[in-house]
């Protein structure tokens, strides 16, 4: 149910309000200025507001061994390698053309190039490798020489970023707002049991972006909602203050790490909290005059600070870890802010390129002596 605030059918509420509706309690401490409440209970002044914000994982570390490729996007790449093939077929083509135009025709001779020889041809310059010998016809030399100026930039280019890449590993996508999420397909959404305002204003909403996420939403416990959050691809509806207290005592490890991310974009900014009467209670307007002087005297505010960064300074992570049973992913070396040391995992894509060279090299092995035995077979 929509317990410990409770819900209305037919003019009498359950929960929190109903015991104030009914004169079994006459106030509580913390209750949401709503409309629907106003014939139950009588509030004082509200002395806090707190929106609704997400809560996601932090973005992480992307996988390393794709480092070599990440300095180019998907469509560079596409044209670089394009560019490559069509260097050698033009330069085959041009070879040729002047085979025609010129050695033919005179006592020069004609230049040597196979199509396969120019494909090689134009990957050796990229990789930054001499040609085994280079022609002294002028055309040949100036189409080459362009081909050079254009592949030490693309080479310098990626050199440079591959290095960036390396020392600081690029980060995996997270989202940030509500907008963000109906936009996505393997993402979900969870909100606790708590009901109260936070439901009533998402399941009544006429905004079509929150519509769209009360279809979506998923009721978990704050432990499921944490460990779905943890694992990635989960988005956490929840009170800005409960989710800043709970991460300062469960989730914020003695160097003050956090791996969740609350959003800056804030939600049903509402006019807040205030304490709530039975109907009549005659010191209703004696609390409500000291809430009024706590709140121009700043001290609302200022309690409510102190009290969290006093929780998120005073739990150690082993305490976090006996309290919830909910493992911390580590900070990846993040928070210290000092000089990356390259480790095995930054190269590890170099590894597995040669490994690929090894395995290539002896797959082209076995292909050539089948193929020889083939021909020395048909030969005799």
């Amino acid at each position: 149910g929509n317990l410990p605030w409770g819900f209305i059918k037919d003019g009498n509420w359950s929960g929190i309000i109903g015991t104030l509706q009914y004169e079994k309690a006459d106030f509580s401490m913390m209750i949401s200025w709503m409309h629907e409440r106003l014939p139950a209970v009588e509030y004082t002044t509200s002395y806090a507001a707190e929106p609704l914000i997400v809560a996601t994982r932090k973005a992480g570390d992307l996988p390393q061994y794709l480092a070599p490729a990440r300095p180019f996007t998907v469509s560079l790449w596409g044209v670089v390698v394009l560019s490559c093939f069509m260097f050698g077929v033009l330069l085959y083509l041009i070879t040729m053309a002047w085979n025609w135009a010129v050695a033919s025709k005179s006592t020069q001779e004609a230049v040597p190039l196979s199509l396969s020889l120019a494909f090689l041809d134009s990957w050796s310059v990229l990789l930054q490798h001499s040609l085994p010998s280079l022609t002294t016809k002028t055309t040949i030399q100036v189409l080459i020489g362009f081909w050079w100026l254009f592949c030490m930039i693309v080479s310098i280019n990626y050199k440079s970023a591959l290095i960036a890449h390396l020392s600081v590993p690029g980060m995996s996508r997270t989202i940030d707002t509500l907008e963000e999420f109906v936009e996505t397909d393997d993402w979900t959404l969870g909100y606790e049991p708590l009901y109260g305002s936070g439901w009533v204003w998402i399941n009544k909403n006429e905004n079509p972006v929150i519509k769209r996420c009360s279809e979506r939403i998923e009721v978990m416990s704050f432990e499921d909602n944490m460990r779905a959050l943890l694992k990635g691809n989960h988005m956490f509806l929840t009170w800005k203050y409960h989710i800043r207290m709970l991460m300062g005592k469960r989730f914020t490890d003695s160097t003050g790490y956090t791996p969740v991310h609350m959003s800056t974009t804030e939600y049903f900014n509402y006019n807040g909290y205030g304490w709530g009467y039975r109907r009549g209670a005659p010191f209703r307007r004696q609390f409500d005059m000291a809430h009024l002087k706590m709140i121009h005297a700043g001290l609302i505010n200022y309690w409510m600070n102190d009290l969290l960064d006093h929780i998120s300074v005073s739990h150690s992570t082993d305490e976090q870890k006996e309290e919830d049973k909910i493992e911390l992913p580590d900070a990846g070396g993040r928070s210290d802010g000092g000089q990356v040391v390259l480790a095995l995992s930054h190269l590890q894509a170099a590894f597995y390129i040669l490994g690929m060279g090894c395995g290539l090299g002896a797959l082209t092995f076995f292909i050539e002596t089948w193929t020889f035995k083939r021909y020395s077979k048909a030969q005799a």
